[in-house]
């Protein structure tokens, strides 16, 4: 192997051990959060992730921009908004411009979705 290779060992291991520790911490953090919120909300992070790396990449590592980043990032954004506030930002919407209006019924009989519910077997 070429010297060179061997140059940065110990700044190597230090990186592998960060990356050890900051995962294993991400990963609970994840663990935790499955198990007190809806997985839609604790999943909406991995479609964030990638918004995080390009402005990191451009900000931190001196990447130049391409012209779609402009409009692709806040596409990601938006669309992560509606996914997770787009039913309640809706319905808002429907009652300001239509104040007299009552919500239409959906196939549950409700102006609104029945909330989420975890199903336990009783004993």
């Amino acid at each position: 192997m070429p010297a060179a290779a061997y140059q940065d060992r110990g700044r190597n291991g230090l990186a592998l051990l960060y990356l050890a520790v900051v995962g294993s911490l991400g990963f609970g953090a994840f663990a935790c959060l499955i198990a007190h919120e809806p997985a839609i909300r604790v999943s909406s992070y991995s479609l964030v992730n990638p918004v995080f790396a390009a402005l990191l990449g451009l900000l931190v590592g001196d990447e130049t921009p391409v012209p779609l980043l402009a409009i692709g990032l806040p596409l990601v954004l938006l669309g992560v908004a509606l996914m997770l506030y787009g039913e309640a930002g809706l319905a808002q919407l429907r009652a300001r411009l239509m104040p007299g209006k009552p919500l239409a019924e959906n196939e549950w009989g409700a102006s609104r979705p029945p909330r989420h519910r975890t199903f336990r077997r009783r004993r």
